[in-house]
C-alpha cells in the first residue's frame, strides 16, 4: 500500500461510517406523536396537564429554550416482533425519554460544537416490544446552546436564534451487525490514522480495506468483515506496559453557554444515560463530581436519585470532587473555598454515607499556591486537574506530581496526559497521552477521563466497547475500566516518586476571566465578605440563623462555578446572577435588621458600628441627610455633599454614634487647587487626574517615577483572536488608542477629615468621574472611581510607575500571598503578563514600598516597577452586552516605609473591603465571643456555629508567612480542639481554660472548635 492508498483507504473508511449511519435501522416506522409546550419546568408527574397537539416528522415544535412534552405511541408490527428493536428520535434538541409508568430510560441529544457529527439519535428497546408508549421531555437547544456564530467577524451574537424541527421519529429493527463493522471500521481508521504511514498502520488500513471490499460484495453478511477486523484487533503484539485507568466521565458545567435551570435537565439526561449503561455493562464504571447536580436530581427527579444510590453502593459510580461545585479558584475568597468543601463533603455523607477525598476541578484556570492547605485541611489528598494542557507557551512538566502551598502542604495532583477531560477512548487519544507521560518509565499509568459531557450523556456503549477492544491492542496503553480513586490511591502509593511543584498553577491562556463580567466579581467580593461579617455577628447567639446561612452559602457557591464568576457564559445565566445576587442582598439586610431588633435598643439619635475585624478599623461613615454631625467625632461634608464622620473602632468591638444638630466647621479653599497633601504626603496632579507626584515627607523621598505619570488611564483594543470573554492577545499593548482627555476637575473644600479633588474625563466613548481623596491622618489615596461604560472589543487599565527596584511583587491571594516575579527573563516570566492578585499588590525594595489596593479587581499586571489593575473589558461573545453599564470601585494607592511585612498594607486592604457593619437608627454594645491578643500576623477570618453542634467555630491564619503565636481569650472556661476545615475529624485538644495560646507555622490556617465547658461557672 502507497501513502496515497493509505490515505485514500482512510478517507473512504470514514466515508463509510458517515453513510452508514441512518442504515443501522431497518424495517423503519413512523411513531404517532403528540406534543404540548411548556412555559416552565414540567415534571412527568404534571405533565398530563398541559394541552397537547398531534406533530410530525418536519414540523416545527419550539424556539430557543423552549421545554416541551412529547407522548409517542406506536403498535409493532406482526412481522417486527420478537426482534431487537430501537428508536431514531431527533427533535433538534435534548431529551430524556421516560416510560408510560415514569421510569427515566434514555436521553437523545444532538449537534455538539465540539464534535463533529455528534449525536445520539438511538435507543434500544425492550425486547419482546409490543406496543409503544413513551414520553419525552425536550429542551430546544443543542449540548452547547443555541446557535453559534463567528462573533470576532460579526461582532454580534443571538442564542435566540433556534427552531426546533423533528428530523427523525421512527423505530425499526436493530442493525446490531452493521452497527458493530461501522465500530470496529472507525476504531481502526483512527489507529492507523494516529500511528502515521508506517508497517504497522499500513497492515491495518490493509485489513479496513478489505473489510470494505467483503462489505461492498455482500452487504447482507456484515459478519464477514468484522471477522476480517476482530483478527487484526485480537491479534497479539508489542503492547505498551503503560495503563490507561478508564473511568466514564461526563463533565457538565452549571452555566455557561445555557442557563443553570437547563443543567438541571442536562443531568438527569446524563444521568439516565449512565444507569441504563451501568445496567447492560457489568464491568463498566462512571463517576461525575459536583454534589449540585445531585441536589438538583434528587428534588426534580427523584427516580434518578434512588437509582444512582443502588450503584454508588455497588462501587461502579463513584461519587468524585470534594467541592459543592466546579468552582473557580482564583477569584473566590478563601472562605468560600472553604464552603465549597464543607457542604460538597457533607453532602456526599450524609446521602451516601462515603468521604470523597479528591478535588475534582478539570476545568478550572489555574490555581492559587494556598489551595493545597485548604484541599488538605478539608479532608482530601488528590488534585485533579487538566486545563494546564491549554498553555500558550510553556508547556507543563509533569502530569503526576506533589503540589505543595506556600504552608509547604502537599497534596497528589493529576494532570490526564490525554489533555482531555472528554476523551472518545480511542487509539488515537491513548497513543498521544502514553507518548506524552511525563513521569514514563517510572510511573507508567494514567487516568483517562472519557464520555460526552454538558448534556452529550457521557459515555456511550461505543466508548465501552472501545475499552474492551483496547485492553491489549498494540503500541496504544492498555485500557483497564477502574475507579479514580483506585488510580489515586495507587499514586499515593509511589509517592516518593512524584516530582514537586512548588508555585501556583498559572494557565497560560483565558487571562481576561480575572476582569470579564465586572459587575458579578464586584458583588461576589461584597457578598462573600458580608455573609462572613453576619456569621461573626452571631457567632454565638442562641438564635443563629444556621439555616438561612446555609442557603446564602450555596446560592453564593454556585455564581462562582468557573464559568459564572470568571465571565464566560450568555446574558441569560447572568441576568440569573444578578437575580440571585439580589435575593442575597435583600436577605443580609434581613438578618441585620433581625440581629438588631433582638439585640440592639431603638434610637434615632444614635448608630451603631460593629468592627468584625481583628485590627482597628478606620471608616469615613456616610451620615443620614437630615444629619449635621456626630458628637465627638470629626465631620466633614465631603464629595457628594453628604457628611461623614471619621471613626475608629477597636478589633472586633462596636461604636456608638450620637447625632449632634452643630453642622461641621465650613471647609478651607486651597490655593492649589491640584496638590492634596497632609503631614505625610504631598500628591500633585494635572488636570486630567495623572497623579505627577507622590512625595513622602517622612521619608523625603519621591515615590513616584519622574519621567512618567501615574493614574494613567489606558484604552487599547481588545479583540482577541479566540475566547472573546476568555483571553487577552499578549501583543495588546501594541494596540493602545489613548489616554484619559480631562473635562474638568473641581477642588473641594478642605475640612477636619479629608482633602478632595473631583475629576472628570473622557476615554473612548466612555465617560471616567473620580473623587481622589487623602485622608487627614493617612499616606493613603483613595481613588473613587465610576465609569460609564460604552465601548466595543475595548480594554481599560490604569497604571502607576513607581521609583522603587524589586525582583520580585507580593500578591494578595487567599489566605497568605505569593511573590511573584517583575522581570522578563524567561518564557515563564514573559507569560505572567497578566495575574490574580485580592486586595492588593505590593512592591517593596529593602526599606520602602508601594501597594496598590482594591475593593473589587483581580487583574494585576507587575512588571519591573510598573503597577497595573484591569479595570473594564467589553467582549462580545459570549455575551454581547457584557461590561457596558454603569460602573464604580475604588482602588486606593498606599506608600510605606519598609516591606510588606513591616507596612500595614494588610491592614489596609483589609479596611477597605470589609468595613463596619452599620446599624442606623439603633445603639448598643456588641461583643463577640472572644478576641485575640498579642497576634501580630494572625487574622481571626471565621466565627460561626459548627454545622451539626452548637459548639463555636473560630478560623485563625497566620498572614505574614512566619512563625507567630496569638492568645485566644474567652469570657468563660471553654473546650477547645483543633479540627479540620469540615468539622470532622479532631487534630488536637487542648485543656479546659478562658485564655488559649497558639503557635502558627508560616502561613498556617487553624481551624478551633470550642464548646462551653460543663464544669464552668
Amino acid at each position: 500500500m502507497t501513502d496515497k492508498e493509505f490515505l485514500s483507504t482512510i478517507k473512504r473508511a470514514r466515508h463509510f461510517c458517515e453513510v452508514t449511519y441512518g442504515r443501522q435501522l431497518s424495517n423503519a416506522h413512523t411513531l404517532q406523536a403528540e406534543y404540548a409546550i411548556s412555559g416552565k419546568n414540567t415534571s412527568f408527574q404534571d405533565r398530563r396537564q398541559l394541552k397537547y397537539v398531534p406533530v410530525s416528522v418536519g414540523d416545527t415544535w419550539g424556539n430557543a429554550w423552549d421545554h416541551g412534552w412529547f407522548h409517542l405511541t406506536a403498535e409493532v408490527p406482526r412481522e417486527l416482533c420478537g426482534q431487537q428493536l430501537a428508536l431514531q428520535l431527533n427533535f433538534n434538541a435534548e431529551g430524556l425519554l421516560f416510560s408510560a409508568s415514569g421510569k427515566a430510560l434514555s436521553a437523545i441529544t444532538c449537534n455538539s460544537i465540539f464534535l463533529e457529527n455528534w449525536s445520539k439519535e438511538f435507543i434500544l428497546l425492550p425486547a419482546e416490544t409490543s406496543h409503544i408508549d413513551l414520553w419525552l421531555e425536550t429542551t430546544a437547544a443543542y449540548i452547547n446552546g443555541t446557535s453559534l456564530q463567528n462573533t470576532l467577524e460579526t461582532g454580534l451574537q443571538n442564542y435566540n436564534d433556534h427552531q426546533a424541527v423533528i428530523r427523525k421519529m421512527q423505530f425499526g429493527i436493530w442493525n446490531l451487525p452493521l452497527h458493530t463493522l461501522r465500530h470496529r471500521i472507525a476504531l481502526l481508521t483512527d489507529a492507523g490514522a494516529s500511528f502515521g504511514f508506517n508497517h504497522k498502520s499500513v497492515k491495518i488500513m490493509e485489513a479496513v480495506k478489505r473489510a470494505l471490499a467483503m462489505y461492498a460484495v455482500k452487504p447482507g453478511m456484515p459478519e464477514l468483515a468484522i471477522r476480517e477486523l476482530d483478527d487484526i484487533i485480537h491479534a497479539r503484539g508489542d503492547s505498551l506496559t503503560v495503563a490507561a485507568y478508564a473511568v466514564g466521565h461526563a463533565h457538565i458545567d452549571l452555566a455557561y453557554l445555557w442557563p443553570v435551570a437547563e443543567s438541571i435537565r442536562k443531568a438527569a439526561r446524563t444521568f439516565a444515560n449512565q444507569l441504563d449503561l451501568l445496567e447492560r455493562c457489568p464491568e463498566y464504571i462512571f463517576g461525575i463530581s459536583q454534589p449540585q447536580l445531585y441536589q438538583f436530581v434528587k428534588e426534580y427527579y427523584p427516580g434518578i436519585y434512588s437509582r444512582i444510590k443502588h450503584f454508588v453502593q455497588e462501587k461502579r459510580w463513584e461519587l468524585q470532587g470534594g467541592m459543592w461545585c466546579e468552582s473557580d479558584t482564583n477569584l473566590p475568597g478563601g472562605e468560600s473555598l472553604i464552603r465549597q468543601f464543607l457542604y460538597g463533603k457533607n453532602f456526599f455523607m450524609d446521602e451516601f454515607g462515603i468521604e470523597v477525598k479528591n478535588l475534582w476541578l478539570p476545568d478550572v484556570f489555574g490555581c492559587p499556591a494556598s489551595l493545597p492547605q485548604i484541599i488538605k485541611k478539608c479532608g482530601c489528598n488528590f488534585f485533579l486537574t487538566q486545563k494546564l494542557s491549554w498553555n500558550d507557551t510553556n508547556v507543563f512538566p509533569y502530569h503526576s506530581f506533589r503540589w505543595r502551598g506556600i504552608d509547604n502542604s502537599e497534596i497528589i495532583a493529576h494532570f490526564p496526559p490525554e489533555n482531555n477531560y472528554a476523551s472518545m477512548l480511542n487509539p488515537g487519544s491513548l497513543y498521544k497521552a502514553g507518548q506524552r507521560l511525563a513521569e514514563e518509565p517510572c510511573l507508567d499509568s494514567f487516568l483517562s477521563l472519557y464520555g460526552v459531557g454538558d448534556g452529550g450523556g457521557g459515555p456511550t456503549e461505543d466508548h465501552v466497547e472501545n475499552g474492551r477492544l483496547l485492553a491489549d491492542f498494540p503500541d496504544i496503553p492498555k485500557v483497564r475500566f477502574e475507579r479514580a480513586d483506585s488510580f489515586l490511591e495507587m499514586l499515593a502509593m509511589n509517592r516518593d516518586n512524584l516530582p514537586v511543584w512548588k508555585d501556583e498553577l498559572y494557565l497560560e491562556k483565558h487571562r481576561a476571566t480575572l476582569t470579564t463580567q465586572a459587575f458579578i466579581k464586584k458583588e461576589n467580593r461584597i457578598l462573600e465578605n458580608l455573609i462572613v461579617q453576619l456569621e461573626i455577628l452571631f457567632a454565638g447567639q442562641l438564635n443563629y440563623p444556621a439555616a438561612q446561612f446555609d442557603k446564602m452559602w450555596k446560592l453564593l457557591l454556585v455564581h462562582q462555578f468557573h464559568d459564572i464568576i470568571s465571565g464566560s457564559s450568555i446574558p441569560g445565566v447572568y441576568e440569573d446572577t444578578r437575580r440571585d445576587y439580589s435575593l442575597l442582598r435583600d436577605e443580609c439586610n434581613a438578618l441585620l435588621k433581625n440581629y438588631a431588633e433582638s439585640y440592639l435598643t431603638p434610637n434615632a439619635q444614635s448608630i451603631t458600628l460593629y468592627n468584625t475585624l481583628p485590627q482597628f478599623c478606620r471608616y469615613l461613615l456616610p451620615l443620614p441627610k437630615d444629619w449635621s454631625s456626630c458628637k465627638n467625632t470629626l465631620c466633614q461634608k465631603l464629595h457628594d455633599d453628604t457628611v461623614f464622620a471619621q471613626v475608629a473602632i477597636p478589633p472586633n468591638s462596636s461604636l456608638t454614634l450620637h447625632r449632634s444638630d452643630i453642622p461641621p466647621a465650613a471647609g478651607n479653599s486651597s490655593e492649589n487647587l491640584l496638590v492634596l497633601e497632609n503631614e505625610w504626603m504631598r500628591y500633585e496632579f494635572t488636570a486630567d487626574a495623572r497623579l505627577v507626584s507622590a512625595f513622602d515627607k517622612e521619608e523625603s523621598r519621591e515615590v513616584l517615577k519622574s519621567s512618567a505619570a501615574s493614574n494613567l488611564f489606558s484604552l487599547y483594543v481588545d479583540w482577541p483572536q479566540s475566547y472573546d470573554a476568555w483571553d487577552i492577545d499578549p501583543d495588546y499593548e501594541g494596540k493602545f488608542i489613548e489616554h484619559q482627555t480631562g473635562i474638568l476637575f473641581r477642588r473641594l473644600p478642605d475640612g477636619a477629615v479629608a482633602k478632595c479633588i473631583r475629576f472628570e474625563m473622557s476615554i473612548g466613548k466612555s465617560k471616567i468621574m473620580q473623587t481622589v481623596r487623602l485622608g487627614n491622618d493617612s499616606k493613603r489615596l483613595d481613588f473613587i472611581t465610576s465609569v460609564d461604560w460604552n465601548e466595543e472589543h475595548r480594554m481599560l487599565r490604569v497604571a502607576f510607575e513607581l521609583d522603587t527596584r524589586s525582583e520580585f511583587a507580593s500578591c494578595d491571594i487567599q489566605f497568605g500571598y505569593i511573590r511573584r516575579s517583575t522581570r522578563r527573563n524567561t518564557s515563564w516570566e514573559k507569560v505572567r503578563s497578566e495575574v490574580a492578585a485580592h486586595r492588593y499588590a505590593d512592591i517593596s525594595d529593602t526599606g520602602y514600598g508601594v501597594a496598590l489596593l482594591n475593593d473589587c479587581k483581580y487583574g494585576y499586571k507587575l512588571q519591573e516597577s510598573n503597577i497595573e489593575l484591569n479595570l473594564l473589558r467589553s467582549p462580545k461573545y459570549p455575551d454581547s452586552s457584557a461590561d457596558i453599564e454603569y460602573h464604580e470601585f475604588t482602588y486606593a494607592f498606599f506608600p510605606h516605609k519598609g516591606d510588606l511585612i513591616g507596612s500595614t498594607v494588610m491592614e489596609e486592604a483589609a479596611q477597605l473591603n470589609s468595613p463596619p457593619l452599620v446599624f442606623y437608627g439603633f445603639q448598643g454594645e456588641i461583643n463577640p465571643p472572644c478576641h485575640l491578643e498579642d497576634h501580630h500576623g494572625i487574622k481571626l477570618s471565621t466565627m460561626k456555629k459548627a454545622e451539626k453542634s452548637t459548639d463555636l467555630i473560630i478560623r485563625l491564619v497566620e498572614i505574614y508567612g512566619k512563625n507567630s503565636s496569638a492568645t485566644l481569650v474567652f469570657p468563660e472556661d471553654m473546650q477547645i480542639s483543633e479540627c479540620d476545615m469540615i468539622e470532622w475529624h479532631e487534630i488536637k485538644k487542648y485543656p479546659v481554660m478562658k485564655r488559649i495560646s497558639l503557635k502558627f507555622k508560616p502561613f498556617e490556617i487553624i481551624t478551633l472548635k470550642c464548646h462551653i465547658s460543663k464544669s464552668a461557672g
